[in-house]
């Protein structure tokens, strides 16, 4: 499921092309290395293992036939070798649905239990700042001067439960990359005057 969303979001906006130019896995050390694309461990071959345990710290990294185990504290994140991006928030791991954009989506699986089903969460961020739940209310505080932004998100979703679904987050996505190519072109004409 999680590589079934994260390819729908590579195909939607235009990621095809970083899957295509890079499949090597690696760690982003600092929220800065993941904006500058820089990675560290980032041999080819290298291979990193989240360890599944609800009480696990550290991912485990063999690079150059070397093994490390490092604290999940001490990264922001990595690529793993199927071009799929994570980042941390203490010792949870979040899925990164749209890794190029400025506003990030973000899926948590739980784990299932013998009585319960996986259950999925989303979350998203305006860059690489606070992750949050998303939610309407969530998200028209981070933007809380975009009163136009409000409208479209009100005309596009009726509740969280929409919001929420995996077929509307393609529209999510949609709805902040035109949000960020509008900030863009405002900020553009407000250099020219």
């Amino acid at each position: 499921m999680k590589i079934k969303i994260a390819i729908t979001f590579a195909f939607l906006f235009g990621i095809s092309a970083m899957v295509k130019s890079q499949s090597t896995s690696g760690l982003y050390e600092t929220s800065q290395a993941f904006i500058d694309q820089k990675m560290m461990y980032a041999s080819e071959g290298t291979t990193i293992t989240m360890n599944e345990s609800s009480n696990s710290d550290y991912i485990t990294v063999v690079d150059n036939n070397q093994t490390h185990h490092v604290k999940t504290k001490n990264v922001f994140g990595y690529k793993d070798s199927n071009n799929l991006t994570y980042r941390f928030v203490g010792n949870t791991r979040y899925l990164m649905l749209n890794p190029s954009g400025e506003t990030h989506l973000y899926q948590l699986e739980s784990l299932p239990s013998e009585n319960q089903p996986a259950v999925m969460q989303y979350y998203f961020s305006r860059g690489t700042g606070e992750v949050q739940k998303l939610t309407l209310a969530n998200i028209k505080n981070a933007f809380a001067d975009d009163l136009n932004f409000h409208e479209a998100l009100d005309a596009e979703f009726k509740s969280d439960e929409e919001l929420t679904s995996p077929e509307s987050l393609p529209r999510l996505a949609a709805l902040f990359e035109i949000l960020e190519e509008n900030s863009f072109l405002i900020s553009e004409n407000v250099g020219q005057n």
